[in-house]
């Protein structure tokens, strides 16, 4: 991902931004309204998600880019049943699940909440970096002797 930080900078205009949209390494939820039903089995997304955190920082600190402003919050993604948050999990993420543990529990606040509906819950951060560019001192003139 740094290398796609830096091909960015040369893209982005010098009044620009490039916005950083990821999920952070905190394990992906099942919940039932507030009710925590487990985590999401992510296979090594919680390493892929660290590795982007980390790039945005070689970044900055590379002095490609400054930081303007940062935010985590929680994104849901709702599903009408379990079933399909299982599909949506499948079909839409890399690699991941919800393993057989998290899944029973679900279920089980599930017929406790009727009218509820399951939703996966991922921490996600979202960066403002602006481009640095060198700044150039003008050419001093020549000094004359007279």
């Amino acid at each position: 991902m740094v290398d796609a930080l830096r091909r960015a900078r040369g893209l982005v205009a010098p009044t620009g931004c490039v916005i950083d949209l990821h999920p952070t390494s905190a394990a992906a939820l099942i919940l039932v309204g507030d009710a925590i039903g487990g985590p999401v089995d992510t296979g090594g997304a919680k390493g892929r998600h660290q590795a982007a955190t980390d790039a945005v920082a070689a970044a900055v600190r590379d002095r490609l880019f400054t930081v303007d402003d940062t935010t985590e919050f929680d994104f849901s993604v709702y599903g009408d049943t379990l079933d399909e948050l299982q599909q949506h999990i499948h079909d839409d993420w890399c690699e991941g699940h919800i393993g057989d543990v998290t899944f029973a529990k679900a279920q089980a606040l599930l017929r406790a909440s009727p009218g509820r509906r399951p939703r996966v819950r991922e921490r996600v951060v979202i960066n403002r970096l602006f481009p640095t560019f060198p700044t150039f001192a003008p050419p001093t003139p020549a000094l004359t002797q007279t």
